[in-house]
């Protein structure tokens, strides 16, 4: 077992900086460079710049954040930045988003061209180009929407709403809701700031709320917010700060959940009833899956029942949706690396045992996937193909590609497996991430579990929860993982059945 925690993290940062996107640049006219400390858990983790620089009609906003966490004694960088042009009427020229825990960033790039918003990945070599709908709905540009915010707290608004976009979460229309707006002075490092308080929201983090204090201008001071269990904290900060050492949280074996029983021969099982309580807070969206179903929801509490015998019937909107079928900058499989891996593991089986090529494609992945190391973080499939180093999180990107690589449609699942020891834990669930296919199964498609770090077992165990599903698309960015990361640090487990049959 490995654990996507790296990715999960940047879900968590990506969440909480889109929370204020507008709201952390000024009015065009105003250039300017910001620097933030990056907290987590309390533990300075790394740090944000942003900034505004205006040429002519046309004005470009940055971001860019580098944090370090550890997984057990394994410490790792990552990094992502953004960039935002538009007109100084508002218009949106282009934007990108970049995300580096591989050895290898991928890039996105969007450029809006009237109704249509070409997209571009671009995973160290493996291009791929789509073109999807501009938003029908209006909205505001970064800097168009700061410029709003600021006029707003100007007049004393006790809330304010706006639509904007944010590159971290690709194009689509981001609902922003400051409320609760009170006038409020602190002293933060010798100076006294006149400012406002407030809490944000947004549409596409439910459930995440982050407690702001801005200036008077409405550029963040102090920006903190809890995801899951884990706190974020953003503190302005000198340009000094690129530059000093981080603390580097543990945030892999500090969010293992032991459930209130043990589970004996987990690989072996087939069928589990597990409540799921999440203790602070009502449960995040479950995914219904091939194997999975949330049986009830009470509170705070979900139950959860898993069958890998008998696999549901796909929803009729998987089965034409072309995310699961194209390549993205994480998916990339149309990369030669990974078409040659998946071409020769299935080249003796027929085109229409879609099955049995799927698993075939599992084993090739854990065969191809040499060094199992916790030293990669999310790194795209062809870098993996390349490199051959990674955890699950790589295991499951590379199987997704191969499988797509040769027809089949795939996606990711990230949530909880049981394990009886990793890291120096014993009898827990920890957090995982595999790959499932659509494959059509008695005349119906359905979705089919594949794990590739547990290919030397006979088939997939009842010991998995999902707690996310996604095609890892351009347009959703890292935010179809915030089902990982809003269970992170208050998740209590209990197990109310087990069955074997193999």
């Amino acid at each position: 077992m490995a654990v996507p925690i790296r990715a999960s993290v940047l879900a968590i940062l990506t969440a909480v900086a889109a929370l204020a996107a507008g709201s952390w640049l000024r009015a065009p006219s105003r250039e300017y460079v910001r620097h933030y400390a990056v907290f987590m858990e309390g533990a300075r983790a790394g740090w944000l710049r942003t900034s505004l620089h205006g040429e002519g009609d046309v004005a470009t906003t940055t971001r860019e954040m580098k944090f370090d966490v550890r997984r057990g004694k394994t410490r790792s960088t990552s990094s992502m930045s953004t960039r935002f042009v538009e007109t100084s009427a508002g218009k949106p020229v282009s934007m990108s988003a970049t995300h580096q825990m591989g050895a290898v960033p991928v890039v996105v790039n969007y450029e809006f061209k009237g109704e249509r918003i070409e997209v571009v990945a671009d995973p160290g070599g493996a291009r791929t180009v789509t073109s999807v709908d501009a938003p029908k709905e209006t909205w505001l540009t970064p800097a168009a929407a700061a410029s709003f915010v600021r006029q707003r707290l100007i007049a004393r608004a006790g809330e304010i709403t706006y639509r904007t976009m944010d590159p971290l979460t690709g194009p689509q229309v981001v609902t922003v809701t400051h409320s609760g707006i009170r006038p409020e002075s602190r002293r933060i490092d010798g100076r006294e700031i006149d400012g406002f308080t407030m809490e944000t929201t947004a549409s596409n983090a439910p459930g995440t709320v982050s407690i702001d204090f801005v200036d008077g201008e409405g550029n963040p001071v102090i920006q903190r917010a809890m995801l899951g269990g884990l706190s974020v904290e953003f503190v302005l900060a000198g340009p000094e700060v690129v530059t000093q050492a981080t603390a580097a949280p543990e945030l892999m074996v500090s969010t293992f959940v032991k459930p209130d029983r043990k589970i004996a021969d987990p690989r072996r099982s087939t069928r589990s009833v597990y409540v799921l309580d999440f203790v602070t807070g009502p449960p995040p969206p479950i995914p219904q899956t091939g194997s999975q179903s949330v049986t009830s929801i009470d509170g705070t509490k979900a139950t959860i029942s898993i069958d890998v015998t008998t696999p549901h019937p796909a929803p009729e909107e998987d089965l034409d949706d072309p995310a699961y079928r194209d390549p993205s900058g994480v998916v990339s499989s149309r990369d030669p690396g990974v078409v040659e891996i998946a071409a020769r593991a299935v080249k003796d089986i027929p085109a229409d045992d879609a099955r049995r090529r799927a698993e075939a494609l599992k084993r090739a992945v854990d065969r191809h996937i040499t060094k199992k190391s916790l030293d990669v973080g999310f790194a795209g499939a062809a870098e993996v193909a390349r490199n051959r180093e990674g955890d699950c999180s790589e295991h499951a990107v590379l199987l997704a590609a191969t499988l797509r690589s040769v027809g089949i449609p795939s996606r990711i699942a990230g949530g909880l497996v049981y394990v009886d020891e990793f890291a120096g834990a014993r009898d827990c669930f920890g957090y995982h991430m595999w790959t499932q296919a659509l494959i059509d199964v008695g005349g119906s498609s359905r979705w089919i579990d594949l794990d590739a770090t547990m290919s030397a077992n006979s088939g997939f165990d009842a010991t998995h929860v999902a707690l996310t599903v996604s095609p890892l698309a351009d347009d959703r960015g890292m935010l179809d993982l915030l089902g990982i990361a809003q269970a992170m640090g208050r998740l209590a487990i209990s197990v109310h059945s087990v069955e074997y049959e193999r």
